[in-house]
């Protein structure tokens, strides 16, 4: 599945682990802008930070419990769940400007 990344900031996330509106701002912040109006992006790299709090010892039973509740609550997983590329590694394997030319338009990559 395509995430934003999966590297996050577990210091930052500890701060605010408590709050839904922070913690879900965290991961739109952490996603490049170009990918943001994406939700299945947003909501794999949701699924992630979950998975990622899940596994930490950082977190008491209780945040755990909570953030289950806040960061799965309307998520809608795409992909294949056992792979994760990143938005940066996406770009490497892709011909970013066919990319552009399609969504200016140009679905067969011709030209202007």
């Amino acid at each position: 599945m395509i995430v934003a990344t999966n590297k996050f900031d577990i210091d930052e996330v500890i701060k605010i682990v408590k709050s839904r509106g922070p913690l879900l701002e965290y991961v739109t912040g952490i996603t490049p802008e170009n990918y943001r109006h994406i939700d299945g992006i947003i909501h794999n790299t949701r699924y992630l930070l979950y998975l990622t709090i899940l596994k930490s010892k950082k977190f008491t039973l209780d945040e755990k419990a909570w953030v289950t509740e806040t960061l799965t609550k309307g998520l809608h997983v795409v992909g294949y769940m056992d792979v994760y590329i990143n938005c940066q590694e996406l770009e490497r394997h892709v011909n970013m400007d066919k990319v552009r030319k399609y969504y200016e338009g140009d679905k067969y990559g011709k030209g202007s």
